[in-house]
């Protein structure tokens, strides 16, 4: 695999499993190459001749955002695929079926011309009970772990970089 950097010389060889640190001595080309890479802009993985896109760059080695917008999107996705599985699919009409209900009844009560959906949309009552992934670690390299083993298993993302690791470890 090749990462490719516009201020690299030449592509950096990388091979799987292998941590490398690339030290940046000069402060202000350090803040260059951070802010570049918060933009994915200008970093190029590739591997076999092919692009690789699935990587993720985390910012805060200290407090990795563990509730992204990207993992959770993913999370619903998932879950709303089991709602409509041969398990899940009677419960979730019932509940679909008790939701209307409710809704309907309220209508009904209120002084407004309203009408509900008939169709049931898993994401947003997913975001409406606002869901989260549990957060409670010991240590910060508990939560470090924790972030990769995620990222990993949702999304599939077994490249990551981060800034000022050594230095915190």
């Amino acid at each position: 695999m090749n990462l490719v950097y516009d201020l690299l010389n030449e592509p950096y060889l990388l091979e799987y499993g292998e941590v490398y640190n690339i030290t940046i001595e000069n402060i202000n080309e350090y803040r260059q190459v951070v802010d570049r890479l918060e933009n994915y802009d200008y970093l190029t993985i590739i591997k076999d001749d092919k692009l690789i896109t699935n990587f993720e760059i985390i910012k805060n080695t200290l407090n990795p955002e563990i509730n992204k917008s990207k993992l959770l999107s993913k999370i619903i996705k998932d879950l709303t695929s089991m709602s409509k599985d041969e398990f899940n699919y009677a419960k979730t009409m019932s509940i679909n079926q008790n939701i209307q209900q409710y809704m309907n009844d309220l209508i009904f009560e209120s002084d407004y011309p309203l009408k509900i959906s008939e169709e049931f949309d898993f994401n947003y009552l997913a975001k409406c009970l606002k869901l989260e992934i549990i957060e409670d670690y010991d240590s910060f390299i508990e939560q470090l772990i924790s972030y990769l083993d995620l990222y990993l298993m949702i999304l599939n993302s077994d490249i990551f970089i981060t800034f000022n690791i050594t230095q915190i470890l």
